[in-house]
């Protein structure tokens, strides 16, 4: 891309403006935000240093510097011979140039806001039309829940069964895993106020271990809507309130997450909570609210401030978005939300259990995954009721990607899954369900999803592992990941492809 010259400035020579210091900030207005056009500050000598001392900037070294000397003496000559478009041409060139000098010299580190990385940097990104990119290229596929991946260690942290569980993972080709980043009572956070270098040196042990064994990661940050507010005293509406503890609890919780973590391979994106949306607008709040448990740090009792609305989790969704994108302009951020009810509209607007119109139900859907999140999340199960007039999970999942697609969003099924049957007799039929169920969620075209859930005995019901006879999901997953990524070009070589 050539500078850009005011028509004022058109008399002063090229070289000279392509010489001062430029930065460029990440270009709002255009559908694809997640790449700015220009590289950051040149035309100086530096260090190859991090950051420039007096301005706390990124630079990338002499190298920059040589390069925009070459560019200054090319570009006198083109405008010697009054050939703008041939030094616009150059420059074109350098910049590119650049860009990929920019990814090697800062491939393990994730730069501020507003400055280049190279589109094949780790983790999920979202392209151009909403198209979701692994490493820079299109990507489909399915992981797993591992709920207890984290909150396994800060129940025992002498365990080491995260360890097995993510190479079974991995030598399964099982590409990533979404997992509870906090605990979900306020008193399972004990540990980060009374020691906090140990509570993330047990984060640092889960992120190394999955970087180890080339698993992806997408951390859950906030599961249950009610711990933080609790944990600071205050009520859920709190949520809302940018000036609040709750808030204020939030940013911190990220910015040392982000500053720890954001430089890992293994970070695939960002997750605020766990199916918020289904507690918001209730109009039987008061019999469904948040959950009561004083042993385990909770009020012992709720009150009307803990009624949770649509309108204080559109705050706290863009809130966290914008906390995250100050440490990774990148990679993706989705709410974790649930599929919307089929009332989410009539209980924000009429306080009823009224049915949505397609109309109505598409505000909502859009209105909970707000920029700058830039995924559209739901979970599916077997056995819910789709809106109608869709009669079957199958074309209503088509639909909700549909929605998604319009909105320039990768859709995320978050969660998915059959539970075990009561009776053994049922297993068959059990595994017939599963099996619809997964090629439902593969026909929809939704590019990312997530088995529900792995390795986590505490929950019979749903407990997958290699190890249980429900390890037939985890299987089928496993072969569905596999024909996911030949159409894309992503076949796996001779020595990746798993042994009979």
């Amino acid at each position: 891309m050539a500078c850009n010259v005011a028509p004022a400035q058109q008399d002063i020579p090229l070289a000279r403006l392509c010489m001062r210091p430029i930065r460029i900030e990440a270009n709002t207005e255009s559908k694809d935000r997640r790449y700015p056009e220009l590289p950051v500050e040149m035309g100086k000598p530096r260090s190859t240093a991090r950051n420039d001392t007096s301005t706390g900037k990124p630079y990338l070294g002499a190298q920059w510097h040589r390069a925009a000397q070459a560019l200054a003496s090319q570009s006198r000559s083109c405008v010697h011979r009054r050939s703008a478009s041939q030094g616009a041409r150059l420059i074109r060139v350098l910049l590119v140039v650049l860009g990929l000098s920019a990814a090697r010299a800062n491939a393990s580190e994730i730069p501020p806001a507003g400055t280049l990385v190279h589109p094949t940097q780790p983790g999920l990104t979202v392209g151009v039309g909403g198209q979701l990119l692994l490493e820079g290229k299109p990507y489909r596929g399915i992981g797993v829940n591992y709920y207890s991946l984290f909150s396994g260690l800060l129940a025992d942290p002498s365990s080491t069964a995260y360890i097995s569980g993510l190479r079974q993972l991995e030598s399964h080709h099982i590409p990533f895993a979404r997992f509870m980043a906090t605990g979900f009572w306020p008193n399972d956070l004990n540990l980060l106020q009374k020691n906090p270098s140990k509570y993330w040196g047990l984060m640092r042990d889960v992120v190394r271990q999955a970087q180890k064994d080339h698993v992806g990661l997408i951390p859950d940050f906030f599961w249950n809507s009610s711990t933080v507010p609790d944990l600071v005293g205050e009520a859920r509406d709190q949520w809302g309130n940018p000036n609040s503890k709750t808030i204020r609890f939030m940013r911190s919780y990220v910015s040392q997450f982000m500053k720890r973590f954001a430089h890992s391979p293994a970070i695939w994106g960002y997750e605020f909570g766990n199916e918020y949306n289904l507690a918001a607008d209730l109009p039987n709040w008061r019999s469904h609210g948040a959950p009561i448990s004083p042993a385990r740090g909770t009020p012992a009792v709720r009150t009307a401030a803990d009624r949770l609305t649509s309108a204080e989790l559109a705050v706290a969704y863009k809130t966290f978005a914008a906390e995250v994108r100050k440490y990774d302009p990148y990679r993706i951020i989705d709410s974790g939300n649930s599929v919307d009810r089929i009332s989410a509209w009539h209980q924000r607007y009429r306080h009823s259990w009224g049915i949505d119109s397609k109309h109505e139900y598409t505000q909502m859907l859009r209105s909970l995954n707000p920029a700058p999140m830039d995924m559209t999340s739901v979970h599916w199960y077997a056995g819910r009721r789709p809106l109608p007039p869709f009669q079957s999970g199958h074309a209503y999942l088509r639909f909700l990607n549909h929605i998604a697609r319009r909105n320039h969003q990768p859709l995320f099924i978050g969660e998915f899954g059959v539970p075990a049957p009561a009776a053994a007799a049922a297993a068959s039929a059990a595994k017939q369900a599963f099996q619809s169920l997964l090629r439902s969620v593969i026909a929809s075209g939704a590019p990312l999803a997530a088995l529900w859930v792995y390795d986590y005995p505490k929950s019979p019901a749903w407990n997958t592992s290699f190890n249980n006879p429900r390890a037939y999901q985890l299987l089928e997953v496993e072969r569905a990941d596999e024909a996911l990524t030949q159409p894309l070009g992503l076949k796996r070589t001779e020595s990746d492809t798993p042994t009979p």
